[in-house]
């Protein structure tokens, strides 16, 4: 039958390799396949239809979606140090520290006279669960080492809470009241405010703090 067909073209003045690249497109051609084989591309079309439906009905949707930062900074002051001392002395030993860590990538560190700054980079591999738990023997390490460091040195400090969003801003006034009253009833509502479910942290900015004042006449 082959034979019959690539004679007939031959006929036309189509030769055998110009028989085969015709075929080759017609195969090729899918809206020609798609016509042909209707029952075939109908159940594809409501296949993916299906597919996409259950997918988008399934798909995670949340107002402030969670995620995770492997990331937290580490910071040492030394009043009077250079930068120099404050990077042979504090800096290279705490990165010693956080090189110790399983899931450790990466440090960058800035230092000026009297100050150590530090941003630690965890692997993108490491599992979210994991985090706290390295976050955990991070501080374990540093205070292991803050016995360590020359004398003068305050920290160091670690901030692993990038990932707290403020999202409501309430005031507190109350004209009458003296300041320490005001303080108070802010504490109260403080302690409120946490029991409402998906709060994780309240702080209070502004408090005035106490003071004794005492004159001689």
């Amino acid at each position: 039958m082959s034979e019959n067909n690539e004679k007939s073209h031959q006929e036309n003045g189509i030769a055998g390799p110009q028989v085969r690249e015709y075929a080759a497109k017609q195969f090729l051609n899918l809206s020609a396949l798609a016509v042909r084989e209707k029952a075939v591309t109908l159940f594809l079309l409501i296949t993916i239809v299906a597919t996409g439906i259950f997918a988008f009905l399934k798909l995670g949707r949340a107002e402030d979606p969670t995620f995770t930062i492997k990331v937290f900074t580490v910071a040492a002051v030394w009043p009077g140090a250079t930068a120099q001392e404050i990077q042979d002395l504090v800096a290279e030993p705490l990165e010693k520290r956080m090189q110790e860590l399983r899931d450790y990538d990466r440090v960058e560190t800035f230092t000026r006279p009297g100050l150590a700054l530090m941003m630690v980079t965890l692997k993108h591999s490491t599992r979210p669960e994991d985090v706290p738990e390295e976050f955990y023997q991070a501080r374990k390490k540093l205070g292991d080492e803050a016995h360590k460091l020359p004398q003068g040195v305050f920290g160091p400090f670690i901030n692993d809470e990038y990932s707290d969003v403020t999202f409501a801003l309430y005031s507190v006034e109350a004209p009458d009241l003296p300041p320490r009253q005001v303080a108070r009833e802010a504490e109260t509502l403080r302690q409120r405010i946490l029991h409402v479910p998906g709060v994780k942290k309240v702080d209070i900015v502004g408090e005035r703090p106490e003071r004794i004042f005492v004159e001689f006449s």
